[in-house]
């Protein structure tokens, strides 16, 4: 038999019912009826789903991998990345894959994780001063700190030292190697036909690595490195929510140095 309709808490059904149960699934949670649901949302103000998009939930404490991307807020592939590397229990069912809610806190962390900037003594301990000098003077010298736009119109961030040196070369790919940074090597030509290697680093994690290894040293590119400082800080600190089209702009501006009334 139901409960009475006044010894229903108007609080719990809200809470209930915005974890994504419906309200047929919320009366038999608290053993009422479901127009006394339905009445109780009316007067708490809670705005009601469509009939048929109550997809959130299908069985009590599961959410579709759907649902909870777009809860988080983050790309479609960033969140599954998550799910992955948190190895969360996974149900399968007719209408897709379903991951417990209470687990959604740690793929939360573990993406956080994934895409904070490491600390400024961290980063400093892993080359000496004389290693960070010549890397600063490397780049100050020969290399490009800055953002790039795609022929589909996609901004990515870019820090590319170009060299014909073999040796100068391996001396940068060992710096980057103790910083823990991945990076791309490709070679070209150039117009005397002599071989050069083009070293970059992609990942803004990792272009803010070797940003703050050697802001210190850096003499001729410090206003690229402090901007480009600035838009890693704000993709951490979003957790890879945003893409650079937000800041891009205002960040070359910044790079080159001349105000937004110029």
């Amino acid at each position: 038999m139901g409960a009475s309709s006044a010894n229903v808490s108007q609080d719990q059904i809200s809470r209930l019912y915005k974890t994504g149960l419906s309200c047929r699934k919320v009366a038999q949670r608290v053993g009422c009826s479901t127009s006394t649901v339905f009445n109780r949302l009316k007067t708490a103000g809670v705005k009601l789903r469509p009939p048929g998009n109550n997809d959130g939930l299908t069985f009590d404490g599961f959410i579709s991998l759907r649902q909870a991307q777009k809860m988080s807020g983050r790309s479609w592939s960033v969140f599954i990345q998550g799910v992955e590397q948190s190895r969360v229990e996974k149900k399968e069912s007719s209408r897709g894959t379903y991951i417990k809610i209470a687990d959604l806190g740690r793929i939360e962390e573990v993406i956080t994780s994934k895409y904070k900037l490491r600390d400024t003594d961290e980063v400093l301990s892993c080359l000496s001063n004389s290693e960070a000098g010549w890397l600063a003077g490397i780049i100050d010298g020969e290399g490009h700190i800055g953002l790039h736009c795609g022929s589909k119109k996609a901004w990515s961030q870019q820090l590319v030292i170009a060299n014909t040196n073999k040796g100068i070369v391996e001396a940068i790919k060992d710096m980057l190697g103790k910083l823990g940074c991945q990076y791309t090597v490709r070679i070209d030509r150039t117009k005397s036909d002599k071989k050069c290697w083009y070293v970059g680093v992609w990942r803004f994690q990792d272009i803010a690595t070797v940003c703050i290894a050697v802001r210190d040293h850096i003499h001729g590119k410090g206003r690229e490195i402090d901007a480009m400082l600035e838009l890693c800080g704000k993709r951490a600190g979003l957790g890879h929510r945003i893409g650079l089209s937000k800041y891009a702009p205002q960040i070359k501006v910044k790079m080159k140095g001349v105000s937004n009334g110029s």
